[in-house]
C-alpha cells in the first residue's frame, strides 16, 4: 500500500501537469462555437484547481522553468488561429493600424465614417462611432503590424512572443519578482486574456516590469523610459510617476526625467488631430461602464452615476495617499495602488488584473489568483448578448465574486493558516 502511495505520489503531478492543457483545448474549441458560460467558467476553474494543487504539493516539479516554458507555450499557441471570442478589441488594433496606413490619422476619423463604407476590417470594430483612444506608441506598433499584414493572428502572434519573453524574463528575475511567472504561465487568466483574446496590454506590463526592474536598479534613464513606454501604451500607469520619482537617487531623477519627457515626443506625428486626440479616452473615463465592484454597489444604491464617479475619485485619491507614505516596498506599493484603482473604477474589465502579475509577490501571489478567477465570473453578461444581443448585468454575481475575492485575500493579508504564500523550494 505504501508503495502504491508512493507512485501515486509521483505520478499525480504529470497528470496535474497532462491535464491543465486539456482544458484549454476544450476552451480553443470553444472559441468556434457558440459561447456557453457555465462551460468556460468550468474549464477555467478546472486550471485554476489543477494550478494551486501543483502550487501547494509539486513546487519543486513546477519550477523547473523547462516544464513551465513549455507549457506556457503549447497552452498558448492553441489560440494562436482561433478568432477572440471574450473580446474583439483586437479588431480595433487591426483596424487602427490600417487606417494610418491609408493615410488617415485615427484620432481624427472613426471606423463608421462614410469614406470606408467600402472597407472590410473596419465592420468587426467595437464602438466604431469612437476614434482611437490607445496612446502613440500604441498606434506606431499597429501601424507597422498592419504594414507587414492587417491581420489579427499576425498581431496574436506578436503579443504571444511578447508574452513569452515576458514569462521567461519574470522566470529569471525572480529575485525581483518571486514567483509572478507561475501566476503568467500556470494559472489560465494570462494565456486566456494574451494569447486567446489578444489584448494589447501585455506590451504595457511588460514595459511597466522593466521600468520597475531599472528602478530597482537605480538607472534613472531606463526606468524613465520604459515607464513613458508603459504610458503611451496605456495611460494609467502615470499614476505611477511620484513613486518612480521618489524612489530615485537625485542625480538619476535627472536622467529620469529627461527620458520620460522626451517620450512624449510620439505625439508629434498625430498632433494635427487638435483636441480630439484624448476625445475617446474622455468619454471612456465620463461614460464607459462595465462591472466596477464598487460602482455596481453605488448603483444599486440608488445613486447617480456622476455622483458615484465624484465619490469613486475621491475614494482612491484617499488610497493613493495612503499607500504612497506608508507602503514603502515598490512592487507591494503598486500591487495595492492597481487593486484599489479596479475595484474603485466603473470600469473593471477582467484583463486590467493583469497589471497585478509581477508585482504580486509571495504576499499577494493567491490574491491576485483569486481576483483573476472572480472576474471571469463577470463574462457570464456574454451569455445573453451572443445568444439574443441583449446586454444584462447581473449585480449579484458581481458583487458575489468580487467578494469573495475580498474576503480570500484579507484573510491572506492578516496571515490565516491557509493560503499564506508559496512553499519555499
Amino acid at each position: 500500500m505504501k508503495k502504491l502511495q508512493q507512485q501515486i505520489h509521483y505520478f499525480f503531478p504529470y497528470l496535474l501537469y497532462f491535464l491543465i492543457p486539456v482544458f484549454y483545448y476544450f476552451i480553443a474549441s470553444a472559441a468556434e462555437t457558440n459561447f456557453v458560460f457555465l462551460n468556460y467558467i468550468f474549464y477555467i476553474s478546472c486550471i485554476f484547481l489543477c494550478a494551486i494543487l501543483l502550487l501547494r504539493y509539486y513546487y519543486d516539479f513546477i519550477t523547473d522553468n523547462r516544464k513551465i516554458l513549455f507549457l506556457f507555450i503549447f497552452c498558448s499557441a492553441m489560440f494562436l488561429f482561433k478568432p477572440p471570442l471574450l473580446s474583439g478589441d483586437i479588431h480595433r488594433y487591426v483596424w487602427e493600424g490600417h487606417v494610418q496606413n491609408l493615410g488617415y490619422n485615427p484620432y481624427s476619423i472613426a471606423p463608421d465614417n462614410t469614406i470606408f463604407n467600402n472597407e472590410t476590417l473596419n465592420k468587426e470594430v467595437n464602438h466604431p462611432r469612437m476614434t482611437a483612444i490607445y496612446p502613440p506608441l500604441a498606434q506606431i506598433i499597429f501601424r507597422f503590424f498592419s504594414l507587414i499584414n492587417p491581420s489579427l493572428y499576425l498581431f496574436k502572434l506578436f503579443f504571444l512572443l511578447v508574452s513569452l519573453y515576458f514569462v521567461f524574463f519574470l522566470s529569471r528575475k525572480k529575485e525581483f519578482f518571486k514567483d509572478a511567472y507561475l501566476l503568467a504561465a500556470l494559472f489560465p487568466f494570462f494565456i486566456i486574456e494574451t494569447s486567446s483574446s489578444g489584448h494589447f496590454d501585455i506590451i504595457g506590463i511588460l514595459f511597466l516590469t522593466l521600468a520597475v526592474f531599472y528602478l530597482y536598479q537605480n538607472d534613472g534613464s531606463k526606468s524613465g523610459l520604459f515607464l513613458v513606454f508603459s504610458v503611451l501604451t496605456k495611460i494609467v500607469p502615470v499614476i505611477f510617476l511620484p513613486l518612480f520619482f521618489v524612489n530615485l537617487k537625485k542625480k538619476q531623477k535627472l536622467y529620469f526625467t529627461a527620458a520620460f519627457t522626451s517620450g512624449f515626443l510620439l505625439y508629434i506625428p498625430y498632433i494635427n488631430a487638435g483636441i480630439r486626440l484624448f476625445d475617446s479616452f474622455s468619454t471612456y473615463s465620463k461614460d464607459w461602464v462595465f462591472r466596477g465592484y464598487f460602482y455596481t454597489m453605488m448603483k444599486f444604491l440608488g445613486f447617480e452615476s456622476f455622483y458615484a464617479r465624484i465619490f469613486l475619485v475621491f475614494m482612491f485619491l484617499c488610497i493613493y495617499i495612503i499607500i504612497f507614505f506608508k507602503i514603502k516596498n515598490i512592487s507591494e506599493n503598486i500591487f495595492l495602488t492597481w487593486l484599489s484603482l479596479f475595484l474603485l473604477s466603473p470600469v473593471a474589465y477582467p484583463w486590467y488584473l493583469l497589471w497585478l502579475i509581477p508585482f504580486c509577490g509571495k504576499k499577494y501571489f493567491y490574491a491576485a489568483a483569486f481576483f483573476m478567477l472572480a472576474s471571469f465570473f463577470t463574462y457570464e453578461v456574454l451569455d445573453k448578448w451572443f445568444c439574443c444581443k441583449n446586454w444584462e448585468e447581473n449585480f449579484w454575481l458581481v458583487v458575489l465574486s468580487y467578494s469573495a475575492a475580498t474576503a480570500v485575500s484579507c484573510s491572506i493579508a492578516f496571515s490565516t493558516n491557509w493560503f499564506k504564500e508559496i512553499p519555499k523550494s
